[in-house]
């Protein structure tokens, strides 16, 4: 009997040219992506000249030979600000730096910077001519920033202005990007500061101090921590005490460095970081320039960046070492915690402390200076834990570092009150409290054992 053949299915059918349809369609889409992609590719070169076209026509077509050549050395191009990811040169010898600068609402900011050489000799200088930003990560209102601001924050300045106040970010923000600008002064101030430390662009004091002390110390990247100013009771013979500088390198311990006077009559002692106040008086140098002294050695042994900084707010304060707490006062539910109490020679003493009651249940440690008349004579912040917007208390430093001071440390509340920055209610509070547990312990503990 002869077999029928069966009708195809007509759904079937339909269903297989539908997905044959739909795979085709997805083959082509593919390759047109593929196509435009290529056309539409965007290289950072490009990216570049099409921005300086914009900011800075004499950029031209760059010089081949310099961009061809100079190899961005990765070890030196982070500093304290951000970092510098790229260097190229410009047809009329200025230099274009690509820097990131962090510290921003969320995230960083990268920018160009247009950086030329002026003048010979002594009036030799390096000045921005131009810059712009090139991408950002998390900061969402950018837009506010225009070309009135890129064509008259920084431009005309010198690089050896980095550290002035004409570059701090009150100067140079707009409403509502307070942090993003701030992670522009970043960008700008870390392309600055490689111009002058790695380019040599420009010789400064504090670039010479650097280039001294890493000659004495190899694979060291070496930072300027503070400026000269109060090292003036620090001195050699008619030599004071010039630049403290901190040096890091991979998988090594942290070096502080101390420079006495210039030129010739410059001397460098170099000691490991990271110790104890009690360890750093004992330390051995483990480097020191030739004309170093024992004389230098001594006195270098007397200073530390603690001393320098709580010298500034008690003068002539001298560590004598580390007193032992009293566990049962050192603790309160209500402030937090006194972790550690320094002494000083004259019966001044400096109180670390930790505040609780921060944003999201966090702290804010300090240390906090009580004069010998019981008052409080300065205080400095050292640390946070989950406090994301304390950079708004540490920007606003010239007017926050006079909260307390004055105050006496036999209160027995001090309130919060006006002690406080728009929008860190809670970490001023947790500061607050430590404040109020530093000086609590002071009159618990040292003041009545006095």
């Amino acid at each position: 009997m002869e077999k029928t053949k069966k009708p195809a299915n007509p759904a079937l059918i339909a269903a297989v040219k539908a997905v044959a349809v739909l795979v085709i369609i997805c083959l082509v889409c593919v390759i047109l992506l593929a196509l435009c992609n290529d056309l539409l590719y965007v290289s950072d070169e490009e990216k570049l000249a099409h921005s300086m076209s914009k900011i800075y026509p004499d950029y031209g077509e760059g010089d081949k030979e310099f961009n061809e050549t100079f190899k961005l050395d990765s070890s030196n191009a982070t500093n304290s600000y951000g970092s510098v990811v790229d260097v190229k040169k410009a047809a009329d010898g200025a230099y274009v730096l690509t820097a990131k600068g962090g510290g921003g609402y969320k995230g960083t900011v990268t920018v160009y910077l247009v950086v030329k050489e002026e003048g010979e000799g002594s009036s030799k200088d390096a000045k921005i001519k131009a810059w712009t930003i090139k991408e950002s990560d998390g900061e969402t209102l950018l837009a506010n920033i225009t070309n009135t601001h890129r064509s008259t924050w920084y431009v005309g300045k010198s690089i050896t202005e980095y550290t002035s106040e004409s570059f701090s970010v009150d100067n140079n923000k707009v409403s509502n990007t307070t942090m993003s600008s701030k992670a522009i002064n970043n960008a700008v101030k870390a392309a600055c500061e490689y111009c002058i430390s790695v380019l040599e662009l420009v010789t400064t004091p504090e670039s010479e101090a650097i280039k001294a002390v890493s000659a004495l110390a190899e694979g060291y990247t070496f930072t300027i921590v503070t400026d000269s100013d109060g090292y003036e009771a620090y001195t050699v013979g008619e030599n004071k005490l010039s630049f403290y500088l901190e040096g890091t390198k991979a998988d090594a311990d942290t070096l502080e460095a101390y420079v006495y006077g210039t030129d010739e009559n410059r001397q460098i002692v170099i000691v490991k970081s990271g110790l104890t106040h009690d360890e750093l008086l004992a330390a051995e140098p483990v480097a020191k320039s030739e004309n170093a002294t024992a004389e230098v050695v001594d006195k270098v042994k007397s200073l530390s960046h603690f001393e320098y900084v709580i010298g500034k707010m008690h003068e002539g304060f001298q560590y004598t070492g580390t007193a032992e707490l009293d566990a049962g006062l050192a603790s309160d539910s209500k402030y937090g915690t006194v972790n550690k109490v320094y002494n000083g020679a004259d019966g001044a003493v400096v109180i670390e402390a930790t505040g609780n009651g921060g944003f999201e249940s966090g702290t804010v440690t300090i240390n906090v200076v009580i004069g010998t008349d019981g008052k409080v004579e300065g205080w400095y912040i050292l640390s946070s834990e989950k406090q994301s917007f304390i950079d708004n208390i540490t920007s606003a430093w010239d007017t926050v570092s006079s909260w307390y001071v004055g105050t006496e440390a036999s209160e027995a509340e001090i309130a919060l009150g006006d002690n406080k920055v728009n929008g860190t209610t809670y970490s001023s509070t947790a500061i607050n409290h430590a404040m109020n547990m530093a000086c609590h312990y002071y009159v618990k503990c040292i003041a009545a054992a006095a």
